[in-house]
């Protein structure tokens, strides 16, 4: 039973505890049907979900690590507590089960396996092009603890991550998709996720074939984890007529070593928006895709989870010196240092927009988002305070 390590800490513990919960997915659905054989549990096979939260008792060290692939026995969670998740439930859209384990260490370090890409698509469109004597619109949508950014004009738009909070039920990520009603959006629209974790994408799991047709094409990072969700939501692409294309790792200046740095994309970049790929690296919030897009009056800072100091050092070489609005990374969590007087030289003015909900992580963190009041002259907008938000560009 091969697995890939979505999340480490999918319930965050308290600092005390050495109890952890991860979130697993399978490599084939066929595993989670062992799974339930193995653990006498009656067989789902109606149920599409695959992912597993798996609350084990951790050793001192992590044995597992985030983005990373395991052969596992199954027999290994013959004394786990298994529960089915509902879809009514908090991950319904995702989440297939939730299996406690007794108080006993396990070691996953001895099972590491190696990764399974999925083969997709190299490239995607060519230049992002908005008409230029067309108002441009930042659209931050409220999508709980995830991310969910659009650039509208009166032709197009332009989707950065599809994402919903992962403690949404599936009705809940029903209703936001239905609160967007993309199958009744006449324009054209282009989607980019900006790396593949679930809260960036869970929103495409719950669209019917109407919606789905409207996404036009979707361009991620490469090296997407070929597990049992990865192939439901690209058969439902593939249903609905729409591509999935991936962008290889940005080869980094020698300058870089081993560090990961964002990297400007000239073939797909244009006047309007500009695409910056990451070099490759372990860590998939850093390895992903950036996006600013430059209006007529200021210019929008799609982060994903990237790191301040990584935006900082890429982006202002490309962008014209106008006022910014920026989408925080990582949903105003911890995203490496926020260096106040270099943003502040760097760009005339800097609005910032946090998009969270709900969460167990304490995510804002009060320090951060003390600092980007600081950066901004005011408190950042914030989606759980205001619902979703929208700016001009």
């Amino acid at each position: 039973m091969r697995v890939y390590v979505e999340k480490l800490d999918f319930i965050p513990a308290s600092p005390s505890s050495r109890r952890r919960t991860l979130l697993l997915d399978t490599e084939n659905f066929v595993d989670n049907l062992r799974l339930e054989n193995q653990l006498q549990q009656p067989a789902q096979e109606e149920r599409s979900e695959s992912m597993l939260a798996i609350e084990v008792e951790a050793p001192p060290w992590k044995s597992m690590k985030e983005g990373s692939w395991y052969d596992l026995d199954p027999s290994l969670f013959e004394d786990f507590d298994y529960r089915p998740i509902l879809q009514e439930e908090e991950g319904g859209t995702f989440l297939r089960a939730r299996l406690t384990g007794p108080s006993r260490p396990i070691d996953f370090t001895e099972y590491l396996s190696q990764p399974n890409f999925a083969e997709t698509q190299i490239g995607g469109e060519g230049e992002l092009v908005f008409d230029s004597d067309d108002p441009l619109q930042l659209a931050i949508i409220d999508c709980g603890q995830g991310n969910w950014n659009e650039v509208r004009s009166t032709k197009r738009v332009l989707i950065y991550d599809i994402g919903a909070s992962i403690r949404h039920s599936r009705p809940e990520v029903e209703q936001l998709v239905r609160n967007r009603d993309l199958a009744m959006d006449p324009r054209d629209i282009t989607t980019f996720i900006s790396h593949w974790d679930v809260d960036h994408y869970q929103a495409i799991l719950a669209m019917s074939m109407a919606d789905l047709s409207k996404l036009g094409s979707i361009t991620a990072p490469s090296q997407l984890p070929n597990t049992t969700t990865f192939r439901r939501l690209t058969n439902s692409l593939s249903a609905a007529g729409v591509p999935l294309y991936s962008l290889p790792p940005a080869s980094p200046p020698p300058s870089a070593g081993q560090r990961i740095v964002l990297c400007h994309d000239n073939n797909r970049s244009s006047s309007q928006v500009q695409l910056f790929r990451a070099s490759p690296g372990r860590s998939r919030n850093q390895t992903g895709i950036v996006l600013a897009i430059i209006g007529p009056e200021r210019t929008a800072i799609l982060t994903g989870d990237h790191h301040y100091s990584k935006i900082l050092q890429a982006l202002p070489a490309y962008l014209p010196n106008k006022p910014v609005i920026m989408v925080a990374p990582h949903h105003g969590g911890r995203a490496g240092t926020l260096d106040l007087n270099s943003w502040r030289q760097t760009f005339p003015k800097i609005e910032v927009a946090i998009s969270v909900g709900p969460n167990s992580y304490g995510r804002p963190f009060k320090s951060i988002e003390t600092k980007l009041s600081t950066l901004q002259g005011s408190a950042p907008h914030i989606t759980r305070v205001s619902g979703s938000l929208t700016f001009r560009l």
